[in-house]
């Protein structure tokens, strides 16, 4: 299979699969805490016990339709979102490239995220990525700039500042500047990846997502992927 077409049949059959996997990927906040110079990533955990399922997936062809219909089968929006709350939304806007190309997560599926936020009562909401390319170009050639711009989402754009020296609890690298600027004060965290080939992995999904909260130097996890 020829790779737009397999973006094509993803896209249409599967989004959101690779949207919403249960609590991995849905997060609730706890207070940030920093431990001398190191940032300790918080526990954004919840209780999977009060999920109707830990995986739903949704098939079809309107993002908005399939979003609303795993969310749903996980238990409903409020199982994630409180009134008042303040969310992040990190979505794949790694590249300066169109969404046709899948290189980045559809700018409809991130719209349908906010907008059930919005339902649930969030107070705000941040969408944000430290992309490869330029990060201007990257959000606004993605169609993460009009999304925010149209739902009245805020773009966080990540500056050196925002990162701090992290245990990041892994085993080939265990301490990386991870964006601690971006979570201190945020009481959810949502991530949106997209599923796409990978020269090391095969494929990219929910984990590499989160790639795009790391700095500078960050091929080092290219090493040993697995």
């Amino acid at each position: 299979m020829k790779r737009r077409d397999f973006l094509i049949q993803t896209a249409k059959a599967t989004a959101v699969a690779a949207t919403f996997t249960g609590a991995g990927i849905w997060l609730s906040g706890r207070e940030v805490n920093i431990a001398g110079d190191l940032f300790v990533i918080p526990d954004y955990s919840i209780d999977r016990s009060a999920l109707s399922a830990d995986m739903a997936i949704a098939h079809g062809t309107d993002s908005a339709a399939m979003v609303e219909a795993a969310v749903r089968a996980l238990g409903g929006i409020d199982k994630f979102i409180a009134p008042g709350d303040r969310v992040l939304i990190k979505p794949n806007v790694g590249f300066d490239r169109p969404p046709s190309l899948g290189a980045t997560t559809s700018p409809d599926v991130v719209r349908a995220v906010v907008r059930l936020c919005r339902s649930a009562g969030a107070r705000e909401i941040i969408v944000s990525d430290n992309p490869i390319n330029s990060p201007t170009a990257s959000f606004a050639r993605s169609g993460m700039t009009a999304v925010a711009k149209e739902e009245e989402a805020t773009i966080r754009y990540l500056s050196i500042n925002d990162f701090t020296l992290t245990d990041i609890g892994g085993v080939a690298v265990r301490q990386f500047d991870a964006a601690a600027g971006l979570l201190d004060g945020v009481d959810r965290v949502i991530g949106v990846p997209t599923l796409k080939d990978h020269n090391l992995s095969g494929m990219s999904f929910a984990m590499k997502n989160w790639y795009g909260l790391l700095g500078e130097g960050r091929n080092r996890f290219h090493q040993d992927i697995h």
